[in-house]
């Protein structure tokens, strides 16, 4: 009589552990399949990049502020001037024709000092909002990751903080498991019941697998994807094409840096300076030992 009671306590808690990892796995499949069903089509590979989505692949927020006043400066609606390293003069001569160079024209003119200096290249701070509107078109195109989000969502929006609720859920419930399978052990040496610890190696075994099916792949905060790759692969090719010298020298200052612009060009970064070599070691004074009255009079 013991043994069936041990038998049928030890069933109720493996029923209990099998239950639970049951619930919590339909929670991460629906938030998994919520997830999926919110992410878009990518990108053709064949999709063109406008410049400011070029310079945030290849260079982040600076590289698109660079592009910016560039292009602005190349076209003659932006004077500007270096005055020492670190430090420009920019002067606007004509209205500003999207959203990111309003926000560099307003960064400069609010960090301007008093003699009319802004510090180069300039930081957008609270007037990002555009260029993380470029951030976050590249990221639901799926051609670069938004923090450790899976390819194509943005990591703080509700799909996305729901599957990793869920996700977080799960993990607990499986990290539970061993708890029940101990309590299954003690009801086993209690009553001399056995049979139902048989239950735990497929549970965990199925759990496991049902995590590793809806663990979507992450990586690395702002980590270019393999499309991101070929797309800027393509406007590389295609960059002989662009309709103008001031395009070419836009798009290559975009996809690789203000360094390949001419020399004396006034957004080219200036040379560092030398690096010097430290000075040799002085050798320490030779003491030449001897018997007494040696080596002087």
């Amino acid at each position: 009589m013991g043994t069936w009671l041990g038998i049928v306590v030890g069933v109720l808690v493996a029923l209990a552990a099998i239950g639970t990892v049951a619930v919590s796995g339909r929670r991460l499949r629906a938030a998994h399949h919520a997830l999926h069903t919110a992410i878009g089509p990518p990108w053709p590979v064949d999709t063109p990049l406008d410049p400011y989505e070029l310079a945030y692949l290849c260079g982040r927020e600076g590289r698109v502020v660079v592009t910016a006043v560039l292009r602005m400066h190349a076209e003659g609606r932006l004077r500007v001037r270096r005055r020492a390293a670190g430090w420009i003069t920019a002067v606007r001569a004509a209205e500003p024709r999207d959203d990111v160079e309003r926000a560099v024209l307003a960064a400069l003119e609010r960090q301007r000092n008093g003699d009319d200096w802004s510090p180069w290249p300039v930081e957008l701070g609270d007037d990002g909002t555009p260029v993380r509107e470029v951030r976050e078109r590249l990221v639901l195109g799926g051609l670069i990751r938004d923090d450790a989000a899976p390819i194509g969502t943005l990591h703080r929006h509700p799909v996305t903080l729901a599957y990793y609720r869920a996700r977080a859920r799960f993990a607990d419930t499986l990290r539970a498991v061993p708890a029940f399978a101990v309590v299954g052990v003690v009801v086993a040496l209690v009553w001399h019941a056995w049979p139902p610890l048989l239950l735990y190696p497929p549970l965990l075994w199925a759990a496991r697998r049902h995590r590793d099916r809806h663990e979507e792949d992450t990586g690395h905060h702002g980590e270019v994807t393999e499309a991101g790759k070929a797309a800027v692969r393509a406007v590389s090719a295609d960059e002989r094409g662009a309709a103008s010298a001031v395009d070419r020298q836009v798009l290559e200052t975009a996809r690789s840096g203000p360094e390949t612009l001419p020399a004396g060009h006034v957004l080219r970064p200036p040379p560092a300076p030398p690096r010097r070599s430290p000075p040799p070691p002085t050798p320490p004074p030779v003491v030449i030992d001897g018997p007494p009255g040696v080596g002087g009079l």
